[in-house]
Parts: C-alpha cells; sequence; structure tokens
C-alpha cells in the first residue's frame, strides 16, 4: 500500500470495504448493512483520532531589552523629610547641645597703658551699677567669696567677662573667661545663649546666671556659692527699678525671689528664642 501511495490507514479500511461486504453477504447479511458499519467504524476512527496540535508561533522577545519598568513599591514613608529633621531644626539641637562657645569679644584684654574706668556692671536692666574701680587696680567687680569672683575688663570691642559659677555644694555649673564660657553636666541642666547673652541654669532648673554684653556695660544677675554652703544673689527686686543683694545659706534659698529667665526653654526648640516682654 505504501508502495502505491495509500495511506497506511486509509488501506486497511479501503480492505475492509472491499471485503465486508462479500463476508457478511456469506453470513447471509446485505451490503447495505455492511456499509453502514464500514460507515460507523470510519466515523469512531475520525471521533477516537486526536486532532493535530495547532501550530502556534511564539515570537520570544529579549526580556531585557523589553521589560516593562516595574512601578516602584510603596513605602512607609515616601518622603526623605519625613525621616530626616529639617535642617535648621537639626543646627539649632546642635548649637543648643554645646558644652562651651564664645561671647562677642571673646579674646585677650585691651591695654593701651591709660587709666579707664572699668566697663559698668548693672544689675539686670535695673538702674542698680555696681561699684567701678579704675582699671588700673585690676579689681573684680564683685567678688562675694575668695574662689567666686565677677571681673570685666575692657576687650578691643566689647568688655570681657570672667567668673565661676558653683552650686550650694562646691559643684561648678559654669565659668567664664575673657568671654570664653563652658557649662558642666548634670550640674548644669539647661542653658541658651546669643553672641552677646548667656543665660545659666543650675540642676533645679533655677537660673544662677544671666549676663548680656553691651558695649559700654555688662548686665548681670546670678548667685554664687562657695564650697561650704553660703551664698550670694543678685538680682532685679520688686521694684524693676532697682537692684538687690540677697545672702543664701543652706537653709535660706530665698526661691520666692528667683532670677526669671530671659531665654525661651527647652534651648533645643528655643535656641536663641528671648521671652516676650
Amino acid at each position: 500500500m505504501k508502495r502505491m501511495g495509500i495511506p497506511k490507514t486509509l488501506g486497511v479500511f479501503t480492505v475492509a470495504g472491499i471485503l465486508l461486504p462479500w463476508g457478511f453477504a456469506l453470513m447471509g447479511a446485505g451490503k447495505n448493512f455492511a456499509t453502514v458499519w464500514l460507515g460507523l467504524a470510519v466515523s469512531s476512527r475520525k471521533l477516537t483520532k486526536k486532532p493535530d496540535a495547532e501550530k502556534v508561533t511564539v515570537k520570544v522577545e529579549p526580556t531585557l531589552a523589553h521589560e516593562e519598568p516595574k512601578p516602584e513599591q510603596p513605602k512607609a514613608e515616601t518622603s526623605r523629610t519625613a525621616k530626616k529633621k529639617p535642617a535648621d531644626s537639626q543646627r539649632r539641637e546642635k548649637m543648643a547641645a554645646a558644652l562651651e562657645g564664645d561671647l562677642r569679644g571673646a579674646g585677650d584684654a585691651f591695654d593701651d597703658g591709660k587709666l579707664r574706668i572699668t566697663p559698668m556692671v548693672q544689675i539686670g536692666t535695673t538702674e542698680s551699677i555696681l561699684e567701678l574701680l579704675p582699671s588700673s587696680q585690676l579689681e573684680p567687680s564683685f567678688k562675694p567669696f575668695p574662689d567666686a569672683e565677677f571681673r570685666v575688663e575692657f576687650g578691643r570691642q566689647w568688655p570681657l567677662v570672667s567668673t565661676t559659677v558653683r552650686d550650694s555644694k562646691g559643684h561648678i555649673i559654669a565659668t567664664i573667661n575673657k568671654n570664653h564660657w563652658r557649662v558642666y553636666p548634670p550640674y548644669c541642666q539647661e542653658k541658651n545663649y546669643t553672641e552677646d547673652a548667656l543665660e545659666v541654669l543650675d540642676s533645679s532648673l533655677h537660673v544662677v546666671l544671666q549676663l548680656k554684653l553691651l558695649q559700654d556695660r555688662v548686665q548681670v544677675q546670678g548667685e554664687w556659692w562657695d564650697n561650704q554652703g553660703h551664698g550670694q544673689r543678685i538680682s532685679r527686686s520688686s521694684d524693676p527699678k532697682r537692684g538687690q543683694l540677697v545672702h543664701l545659706g543652706p537653709q535660706v534659698k530665698s526661691n520666692e525671689a528667683l532670677i526669671q529667665p530671659m531665654f525661651r526653654y527647652p534651648s533645643k526648640q528655643h535656641w536663641q528664642e528671648f521671652v516676650a516682654e
């Protein structure tokens, strides 16, 4: 069959179509019955034969060249500014945390050999002025104790202040040396400052030093202690025009006459911000 060009399957049914009628005839069946049987056989073959798989042409394209960009996955915080604090806030906190710094004119004293009256020392914004001394005597403007003094000298443009501030137990809270200041935690709990003003708070958050520089004077309020529990406070009195000197002791803190802050706190949020008067 193959040589005759007849497919094998078709050849089988062709031979069957030839032989079956005669077989059925011999058996007493007619040609019609044989033809129907052959037709059913052929139809059954067609139904049970699996169709050839359809040929599908799939065009494979390079993945990298034509890959669609994936959308960026959403994040908990879509902006870096949500994670980072603004630059001005970071700078404010950094400056507020400084343990030392310089007021205007920090440096060596100025001495041209001429006799001058030392810069005025004013008690806060009152009209009270501490004793004025000739610059040649080099005496402190205020010396409550041998190891606690308040000295003012001439600078080239601004007055220069030097002092040491202690608490009632003798711990050093802050020092100023010719306008260079330094604070000492934990005895200094807070402070605030500008280039011409400094305020220091002790561990009880009470103002123990308040200083403001002007070109011809120094405005100051503060309290000084020795290591034996004796102290003195200079501050504004109930009369805004008058200053006062208050003696302090272990049992006499005079908290009813505390120095009022001139800055806002906490300093990390209000660095260089004055209290509105």
